[in-house]
C-alpha cells in the first residue's frame, strides 16, 4: 500500500505478488486498480492453458498508467466500452440528446444503462454538449431567435440542414448552456461534461462578436454557464473541446479558460 500511494494516478495502480508457491495476491488502493490487476492476471493465464491444466506464473508486478485518462469520443466508442476497457482505456465521451423545448426550456437526457456499463469497466463516461454551430437543429433558434448568428458568415449550408453559429455575445446563450449542464448533472454519476466549440470557421457578424471573436466568446459562455450551474451542482466539472474552426484563435480561447477547466486539443 505504501508503494502504491507513491505512484502517479494511484487510483489505477496495482500490485501482483506471489506469496510462496501457492498464493498470488492482487492488491490496489481503489477499484479501478483492482480491476486492472485482475485483467492482467487473466491475460497472462489465457495462453498458458493446455486442456484442463494451466501453468501459473509466480508474479511480481507493479503497474500504473502515466496518463490519467486514455480513451476516445464519438465513433464506435459507446459500442466498444468493454473492448476499450480490456486495453486499459478509461474514458468515453458520448453524445447526448439535448435541445430546447418550444417554451424555451433546456432539456437533456442520459442513457443510465450506458453509464452503468462504464462504471462496471472503470470507464469514465462523459456526456457531450455538441458543436454550438448545430444549435439550430436543437430548437434553440426557434425558442430564442436572438441567438441565431448574424450575417452570411454565420451560415454553412449542408444538403440536409443549415448549420448556423450562435450570436455568442448574447447573455441568453449562457442560460441555455447552464440549463443543459444542470439537466445532464441531474443524473447522479454525471459530474464531468465535454463542451464543444463550433466545428467550422463560422462566426456571427454582429459588432460584439467580431470584436472579441466567435470561439473566444463561445468558450467564455461555456465557462460562465459552468459557474452558473455550479450554484446548484458544486462539484460539476467541464472540459472544452477545441475544433478546426477555433485553430486560428486558440490563444484567445485559452485566455478565457481558467485552470480548473479542462481542454481537449482537437
Amino acid at each position: 500500500a505504501e508503494r502504491l500511494r507513491e505512484l502517479p494516478n494511484r487510483d489505477q495502480a496495482y500490485v501482483i505478488r506471489a506469496v510462496g508457491e501457492r498464493r498470488i495476491v492482487l492488491a490496489a488502493l481503489e477499484s479501478p486498480g483492482l480491476l486492472y490487476s485482475a485483467q492482467t492476471l487473466r491475460q497472462l493465464l489465457e495462453p498458458r492453458f493446455r486442456g484442463a491444466m494451466v501453468t501459473l506464473p509466480l508474479l511480481t508486478v507493479t503497474d500504473w498508467p502515466d496518463l490519467a485518462e486514455r480513451g476516445e469520443w464519438g465513433g464506435s466508442s459507446m459500442r466498444d466500452i468493454e473492448w476499450l476497457a480490456e486495453r486499459r482505456m478509461n474514458l468515453v465521451e458520448f453524445h447526448t440528446e439535448h435541445r430546447v423545448t418550444a417554451d424555451g426550456q433546456p432539456v437533456a437526457t442520459v442513457d443510465s444503462a450506458l453509464l452503468r456499463r462504464g462504471e462496471l469497466h472503470a470507464v469514465h463516461m462523459v456526456p457531450i454538449i455538441s458543436h454550438l454551430n448545430g444549435m439550430g437543429q436543437r430548437g434553440v433558434y426557434e425558442a430564442f431567435p436572438e441567438l441565431r448568428g448574424k450575417g452570411s458568415a454565420a451560415v454553412y449550408k449542408t444538403p440536409t440542414a443549415d448549420l448556423v453559429a450562435p450570436c455568442a455575445s448574447q447573455p441568453r446563450l449562457v442560460e441555455v448552456l447552464a440549463g443543459w449542464m444542470r439537466a445532464l448533472a441531474a443524473t447522479a454519476s454525471v459530474r464531468d461534461i465535454s463542451c464543444w466549440l463550433g466545428e467550422l470557421r463560422q462566426h456571427c457578424d454582429c459588432e460584439a462578436c467580431r470584436q472579441t471573436g466567435q470561439f473566444a466568446l463561445e468558450a467564455r459562455a461555456f465557462v460562465a454557464a459552468w459557474r452558473l450551474a455550479r450554484q446548484t451542482v458544486p462539484d460539476l466539472r467541464i472540459r472544452v473541446l477545441l475544433t478546426q474552426g477555433s485553430y486560428d484563435s486558440n490563444d484567445r480561447v485559452f485566455a478565457e479558460i481558467p485552470p480548473e477547466v479542462g481542454v481537449t486539443y482537437y
